[in-house]
């Protein structure tokens, strides 16, 4: 409905972000990759408890030919409008499991339509990956059996997450946890979290604060499973206006307040005016920012000293920032034979009485954001001679201090990519 009106008409609401038949612009091609963007792309003819294909097929089943070979010329017709746009993936259907229950013929029928569709799909694009994307509590719950076998013509594993539990009531972080870790043992494929957000309704027994540790929670939760989550995508930037919010209840026939409060405060910003940054919107930006989305990590530079038995050594730790930002350090593991004074990054370095050989310690650097790989520094301490000497080493990416010196390799500039929260991100490495 969303798109093809009736039979072949491909004029609805959402169609001219494809193709603008007015202006002859297709929106979507032009702008994603002009600036570096993938896009995910989410095709809902079963979307939660609804059906959601234009009139004169509502009364078929999802595997009648006719169902198929529609969704078929809807799928030219898209693929049309977007030959420069890179895909992480084609997301067919949306919360679907809602909609066909514990019904097995429902659920054969949809299989059907899936597998004949996605088979499709792929010969129109090379490499492209399809999933579809069910609840948590279908994906671990009534219908897993179903999924388990609906997952096997899938790429990915697409999960709908919203840390709620019995009539909306907010969840704890403990909880979210436990349910992110037991959805991800189901599977071996790599999972796309494609609705994933929390509640900042006290009403819910939630809050800002809350949904602020969801975030929190979320990429602690990433890190963990950092070989098996592919995307989180947080729903959403801005809370719905009071009239969405009803707008959405009369779209999936609820009327319960509580679904009010919760499609109400999903949002990382609040509505009203030009909106202003509930507690969780910094806190992704530094979680990002923490992991090299539109942050260069810092990097630590190891170094090589000498000094002679019972002479102390000056050490000055260094490092780089792709993006000029102040350093602070760190040291991780102290020396075994010898001791740090001063404040980092200057600091002295006094070999332990009497002792010879070689020592070592370790340390981070890091921005407002984000931690570096440790470096180590490396000293001798020789029986005589001439004193102290340096040699600074490469860089690799308790005793603290701060500086603002020094410019290093560029990171990963893709925060955009997570914050407009529609579309798909890559592969990331966990925070050290």
């Amino acid at each position: 409905m969303d798109i093809e009106t009736t039979p072949g008409a491909f004029n609805g609401a959402v169609a001219s972000y494809f193709y603008d038949s007015a202006s002859s612009y297709r929106l979507i091609d032009s702008y994603y990759p002009a600036n570096g963007l993938q896009m995910t792309l989410t095709l809902r003819p079963l979307h939660n408890n609804r059906k959601v294909v234009p009139s004169d097929l509502q009364s078929l089943a999802m595997n009648d030919p006719v169902m198929i070979q529609r969704f078929k010329n809807l799928l030219d017709w898209i693929f049309t409008q977007i030959p420069n746009v890179q895909l992480t993936s084609l997301v067919i259907s949306s919360e679907f499991d809602v909609n066909l229950g514990t019904d097995a013929s429902k659920w054969a029928q949809y299989r059907a339509f899936h597998q004949a569709v996605s088979a499709y799909a792929k010969t129109k694009r090379a490499g492209l990956k399809i999933a579809a994307e069910a609840t948590w509590d279908g994906l671990v719950g009534f219908a897993q059996a179903n999924l388990i076998q609906l997952n096997q013509d899938c790429d990915y594993i697409g999960v709908s997450y919203y840390g709620i539990g019995a009539n909306f009531a907010a969840k704890s972080m403990a909880q979210v946890s436990a349910d992110i870790d037991q959805v991800v043992a189901l599977y071996t494929k790599p999972m796309c979290l494609y609705q994933f957000g929390y509640p900042s309704s006290t009403v819910l027994g939630g809050s800002e604060a809350l949904q602020r540790d969801f975030i929190t929670t979320a990429f602690a939760s990433w890190d963990t499973h950092a070989n098996r989550i592919l995307m989180m995508d947080f729903t959403w930037l801005h809370d719905m206006s009071p009239q969405a919010v009803q707008d959405s209840m009369a779209y999936f026939g609820g009327a319960s307040p509580r679904f009010g409060e919760f499609l109400g405060t999903l949002g990382l910003r609040t509505w009203s005016g030009a909106g202003t940054d509930k507690l969780s919107f910094p806190e992704l930006r530094h979680q990002a920012r923490a992991r090299g989305w539109g942050n260069a990590i810092p990097v630590a530079t190891a170094q090589s000293l000498s000094t002679t038995v019972g002479i102390a050594v000056p050490v000055t730790l260094a490092g780089g920032d792709g993006d000029g930002n102040p350093l602070s350090f760190t040291v991780a593991i102290p020396p075994a034979h010898g001791a740090l004074s001063g404040t980092a990054p200057n600091l002295l370095y006094t070999p332990a009485a009497g002792y010879t050989g070689p020592d070592s310690f370790t340390f981070k650097a890091a921005d407002a954001d984000a931690i570096s790989s440790p470096a180590a520094v490396s000293l001798t301490v020789g029986a005589g001679g001439t004193g102290a000497s340096t040699t600074s080493g490469g860089t690799t990416g308790s005793t603290s201090g701060s500086s603002s010196s020094g410019c290093g390799l560029g990171g990963g500039a893709a925060l955009a990519a997570i914050l407009a929260l529609m579309v798909g991100a890559s592969r990331r490495t966990p925070r050290t």
